[in-house]
């Protein structure tokens, strides 16, 4: 039940790994690449020139790892830090333009909206101001056009 596989018109199953047969192979095939695969020879020190290096290495390798660790920190603050100022320029330039459109759409047409809807103008402020404040972050929620808008205008 627990039979080898074999495939048919292949090697017979007594070749299988493990038999006398795979082992005189495998010996075989030692033989033929010791002789063929011939080491090269070592310059003259390579033993210990490899061992004073094993022995220096850590020391290098730390200081060099450390050096570029800090490298890299710097690299991703700097960027860290003009992302922060370019998108607080952004958000400013945005938070403008929301209100200057927001109290210009209230002072000409919140009279007119408010007497057609019969509400109160403090009423209608607060839903333009909330209308306003979901534009916003929805225009922000899509940052490539951000992007484009703040490089027109700046």
């Amino acid at each position: 039940m627990n039979d080898t596989p074999h495939r048919p018109g292949g090697p017979p199953p007594d070749s299988a790994p493990g038999s006398a047969r795979d082992a005189a192979f495998a010996a075989a095939l030692d033989a033929a690449l010791r002789r063929e695969l011939q080491a090269p020879d070592m310059p003259a020190g390579f033993r210990e020139r490899l061992r004073a290096a094993i022995v220096r290495a850590p020391q290098l390798d730390h200081e060099r790892l450390r050096r570029e660790l800090e490298r890299e920190q710097y690299m991703a603050m700097a960027e860290l830090r003009a992302g922060t100022v370019r998108m607080s320029r952004e958000v400013s330039v945005v938070l403008v333009a929301v209100i200057f459109i927001t109290g210009f759409a209230t002072a000409r047409w919140l009279p007119e909206l408010a007497q057609s809807l019969d509400l109160d103008q403090g009423q209608l402020a607060a839903i333009a101001c909330a209308v306003a404040a979901i534009g916003f972050a929805a225009w922000v929620a899509r940052r490539p056009l951000a992007s484009r808008v703040m490089r027109w205008l700046g």
